[in-house]
């Protein structure tokens, strides 16, 4: 096992508070606080670029029907349900989860237009599908300006989805910003 991943831990075993303070931290940097976490008992939320699973651990513990997703499967026997699969053909069927979530994963930076549309796909109607962060350059002007550029392109690719606006955090120096697009009507 590597330095700095821990072993794995059974969904019936307490979820360790370090791990809670991590997941908190990263629904925190896509707009979901405990509240949001509360409404979301009994949905079903991929996470995309799980991972160690923090985020899933976390989530299943207040009672999320939450499934980790890596193409790395070095964490794949970290936790039940680990799949191994790919953000632009995730092994879903259409219309399987409530949420997608993607925390820092490189697919959505690299080619966000078929990173989200993969999402959108195996998104239900009225499901989210968050995002994020999306660096950007430390002067405050630019990165609205690069935030904005960037909500265009994806309204534009995605019309029938409503999406907010670009929403801003900082975290650790850095500008960044995350998407959340909610799925409507079927694609």
């Amino acid at each position: 096992m590597k330095e700095g991943f821990h072993a794995p831990i059974a969904d019936t075993e307490p979820v360790p508070e370090h791990i809670q303070e991590r997941a908190r931290s990263v629904l925190n940097n896509l707009g979901i606080d405990a509240n949001h976490v509360h409404r979301l008992k009994g949905a079903d939320v991929l996470d995309v670029g799980a991972l160690e699973a923090d985020v899933v651990r976390f989530l299943r513990s207040h009672g999320v029907n939450a499934t980790p997703l890596d193409i790395n499967d070095e964490e794949a026997d970290s936790v039940e349900g680990y799949v191994v699969g790919d953000a632009f053909a995730l092994p879903f069927e259409d219309a399987s989860f409530d949420m997608v979530l993607a925390h820092a994963n490189p697919a959505f930076m690299s080619d966000t237009l078929s990173a989200f549309r993969e999402a959108l796909r195996i998104t239900r109607d009225n499901g989210e599908v968050r995002a994020g962060p999306f660096f950007s350059p430390s002067d405050k002007t630019e990165t609205a300006n690069v935030a904005l550029e960037e909500h265009a392109a994806l309204q534009a690719h995605f019309p029938e989805v409503v999406m907010s606006p670009p929403v801003p955090s900082r975290t650790k120096g850095y500008n960044q910003h995350y998407f959340v697009l909610q799925k409507t009507v079927a694609m």
